[in-house]
């Protein structure tokens, strides 16, 4: 068989319906030249080798065995190409009629020039404006790849670079041509080394330029040769996050390898994202000062803190198996809160401050994981935007401050989050995402539906369910639940078995199928209702209609952007929907249970404020930075909401209790009646762990409580039902009430 004149190399990735086009104008060229197309398939759920055979039976397919990037794949369809000319081009692009025959007889009558190039339209036939460059160079690099040349794009180095004067009418030279369409010689090719397969993506065709100018010959593009390209056809099906490391990966490579390490490392210093490092480091410091502004001053300290402290202190006599009970009593938290705060509190030999320092720990770590789990997987734009609304809102901030096992939630949330979208783009670690479900599931109950988000995700990535995929998910669950399974299994199955066991039983009674606990339009108020509170809480506090806006500007813009929901923001939506699912089933929601919540909701609307048009952007988001500073400045004002004249002023919710110092004053002042027995007639001492607060910092300060000891009454209202025969003193919020002396 005669061979053709060109082969026409193609690489497919995600780019089915755009290769389709591209082999239409290909196949309306008129002859000469001849050619052959070979289509190199890099995606593994690739569906060409079924629909070429009967579109383009012409077509050579070969699979690739995995995803080899762009120069190698280019290398394998050269390996079987039989043309004189080798033409490579993207499957976005689409050809003029007599594009291949000017390239090829351009080449023919110009025996020196090694790769012409066609010129790059737009879809409107605009060509492009900077395509072909001089070649690039450690100093050029560090210019055009800059923030430099984004506010000076008329600096010398750029127009020399872009070759912004070159008479463009005419065939003209280059130093590097757009790696998008190329003509060159398939035993030019060969002779020069094909592509280096080192570069998975980007910087192929300046390596590939330099060592064909290396050569001897020269480089043209030719402005009468003309491809339509729409650009990024598979790239922009990709996280920004994971084609910026391949750009940069590329970019270091390739001056490592022309200009030795010492200039690559230069370049990579100059052009590395040393703002955003800045700008990471600068939100972790910010936060921090933002939780720790006086906080010995005004730690928040409710009872059930008090309860968690009492656990964690006897914890180091016993190790538990599980944590604190639930809001449904017969179940119980898991334990590993539990043992978090009693290696804290032994570090800071029981001073309650210790707890609040790993409070605020945590808090601050779930806004740097937040970051970068946004940055790896969509756009630095957006990880910056997510993290200010973390460290901006006001209920974050305040879990951030409270001993309390939510502060934990936000931070194993983004851990569990971050290893699906990790198995997702990449499938490797099939492990992580059950292990820190089940660590998340230590915190708070109520996560239980996030495990729907496992087979979601299998689901997605069309993950073939074999043995050695289910040990790798059965260990992980294993291990995150290992505590909770050993107590099962020492106590006749009587924690997480009854607990599933549980869950059908809730959501058969949701059907209605058990009246008990049906789904009935007052509860689904009511959930609604106290779900729009801790929402209002978590975006503006005591101003509802931002909220309003929020709420209503997120799923709209959803609607409106929905052809750019990739799997990635489906899985965060479907995150956010399982939860408020799980609160309308158990027909109650509370602010333990938001804080899952938290950095799903922070992404999502960070997510939904970058999809806009660029002059919506540049309007809204200085308005949602005046909202993060009014946040932080009215919390802050309002002494973060503990009861305290300026926290109980200015705002409808209701407050955290009194802070740290007024208790440990009242403690040091009823301390000299240890053994003490307390009293409370306040609402909430229908609960056993209202005053456990004080039974922890009562033993902290080296006394101890005893249900026949001296009587003191401890209020926190403003009108407390005191004793008769009584005295009381106040420590603004808290009146002790102790009985006269006979």
């Amino acid at each position: 068989m005669k061979s053709p004149s060109v082969s026409i190399i193609i690489v497919n990735y995600q780019t089915h319906s755009q290769v389709l086009r591209c082999l239409s104008s290909i196949f309306q060229c008129p002859t000469p030249p001849t050619f052959e197309v070979i289509i190199v398939d890099n995606d593994p759920n690739s569906t060409l080798s079924t629909s070429l055979p009967k579109s383009f039976p012409q077509v050579i397919h070969i699979q690739s065995p995995t995803n080899l990037g762009f120069g190698a794949a280019n290398n394998l369809g050269a390996s079987v190409a039989r043309g004189q000319f080798l033409f490579f081009t993207n499957p976005d692009t689409i050809l003029a009629p007599s594009t291949l025959h000017i390239l090829t007889s351009f080449l023919r009558r110009h025996p020196k020039v090694g790769i012409v190039a066609p010129l790059l339209i737009d879809p409107f036939t605009h060509p492009y404006p900077l395509q072909g460059t001089a070649a690039l160079t450690p100093l050029t690099a560090i210019v055009v790849h800059s923030f430099f040349n984004r506010w000076f794009p008329n600096n010398p180095i750029s127009r020399r670079y872009w070759l912004t004067e070159i008479d463009r009418s005419q065939p003209f030279p280059v130093a590097v041509v757009p790696g998008s369409s190329l003509l060159i010689s398939n035993q030019l090719f060969h002779h020069i080394g094909q592509f280096d397969p080192a570069f998975f993506l980007y910087f192929e065709e300046s390596d590939l330029s330099r060592r064909v100018s290396e050569n001897g010959f020269s480089l043209f593009i030719h402005p009468r040769a003309r491809v339509t390209h729409t650009w990024e056809a598979s790239t922009s099906k990709q996280p920004p996050a994971i084609i910026d490391r391949y750009f940069s990966t590329s970019r270091s490579y390739y001056f490592r390898k022309h200009f030795g390490p010492l200039q690559a490392a230069l370049v990579q210093i100059a052009l590395s994202s040393r703002l955003k490092h800045l700008i990471f480091l600068t939100l972790l410091i910010t936060a921090t000062a933002i939780r720790l502004f006086r906080i010995p001053e005004l730690m928040p300290m409710i009872g059930d803190f008090g309860h968690d402290f009492l656990a964690a202190r006897d914890a180091i006599l016993h190790l538990p198996l599980l944590g604190i009970t639930s809001s449904v009593p017969r179940f119980h938290q898991g334990p590993l809160y539990i043992w978090f705060l009693s290696f804290a509190l032994t570090l800071g030999n029981f001073d309650p401050l210790a707890a609040a320092t790993l409070a605020i720990i945590l808090g601050v770590a779930a806004i740097g994981t937040t970051f970068i789990l946004a940055d790896r997987f969509f756009s630095t734009n957006l990880a910056i935007i997510a993290s200010l609304i973390l460290l901006a809102s006001p209920l974050a901030i305040i879990h951030s401050r409270m001993a309390f096992h939510p502060n934990a939630i936000p931070l194993f949330s983004a851990l569990y989050l971050f290893s699906l979208l990790y198995y997702l783009h990449t499938r490797r670690h099939p492990y992580l995402p059950p292990l820190l479900f089940a660590l998340l599931f230590q915190f708070e109950l109520v996560v239980a539906p996030l495990f729907l988000l496992l087979p979601l995700v299998l689901f997605q990535t069309r993950t073939r369910l074999t043995l050695t995929r289910l040990l790798h998910f059965a260990t992980g669950l294993l291990l995150g639940l290992l505590p909770q399974l050993i107590y099962d299994l020492t106590h006749n199955f009587t924690h997480l078995t009854t607990f599933i066991a549980w869950i059908g039983y809730r959501l058969i009674s949701f059907t209605g199928l058990l009246p008990e606990h049906a789904a009935t339009s007052s509860k689904l108020a009511t959930v609604l209702s106290t779900s729009f509170a801790y929402a209002q809480r978590f975006f503006s506090w005591n101003h509802p209609l931002p909220t309003v806006l929020i709420l209503t500007f997120i799923p709209l813009t959803l609607i409106r952007y929905r052809s750019r929901l990739t799997p990635s923001i489906q899985l965060i939506i479907s995150w956010i929907l399982l939860m408020l699912a799980s609160f309308l089933v158990l027909g109650n929601t509370s602010e333990a249970y938001f804080p899952v919540l938290f950095v799903p909701t922070s992404l999502l609307l960070a997510w939904s404020l970058l999809q806009l048009p660029r002059i919506a952007r540049v309007l809204l988001l200085p308005v949602f930075g005046l909202l993060f500073l009014h946040n932080v400045i009215f919390t802050i004002t309002h002494d973060y909401f503990v009861s305290t004249p300026a926290g109980q002023t200015g705002h409808h919710f209701s407050t955290y209790g009194p802070p740290l110092i007024s208790q440990l004053q009242a403690v040091d002042f009823i301390l000299p009646l240890s053994p003490i027995r307390l009293i409370s007639t306040d609402p909430g001492a229908i609960h056993a762990s209202y005053l456990d607060n004080y039974r922890y910092l009562i033993w902290y300060s080296g006394g101890h409580t005893s249900l026949t000891g001296h009587p003191v009454w401890i209020h926190h209202t403003a009108s407390p039902t005191l004793p008769p025969d009584s005295i009381s003193y106040s420590f603004s919020p808290i009146t002790i009430t102790l009985p006269l002396t006979p």
